[in-house]
């Protein structure tokens, strides 16, 4: 991961919004996750997975979402979890 943040501060104007919407970590372990709905990854998105994400043998993920069909319309209630 440090190595990472140094290629990504070599030139942070390329990579900004090129970096994964989800970055876990657990212990050693490190997953990268960019989410798309309908689009595709963008030129920066595809910078990141090339100069940073490939190199480094980091894993990268793309979770697509799709909608869930449903028949209702949503609840007007809000349910909080406090």
């Amino acid at each position: 991961m440090v190595r990472a943040l140094e290629i990504y501060l070599t030139n942070p104007g390329a990579y900004r919004s090129g970096w994964p919407d989800l970055t876990v970590i657990r212990g050693d372990q490190l997953w990268l996750y960019e989410v798309k709905t309908t689009d595709r990854l963008n030129e920066n998105q595809l910078r990141f997975l090339l100069d940073i994400a490939k190199p480094l043998g980091l894993g990268m993920t793309v979770l697509r979402l799709q909608p869930i069909p449903t028949d209702r319309q949503p609840s007007r209630r809000r349910w909080w979890p406090f």
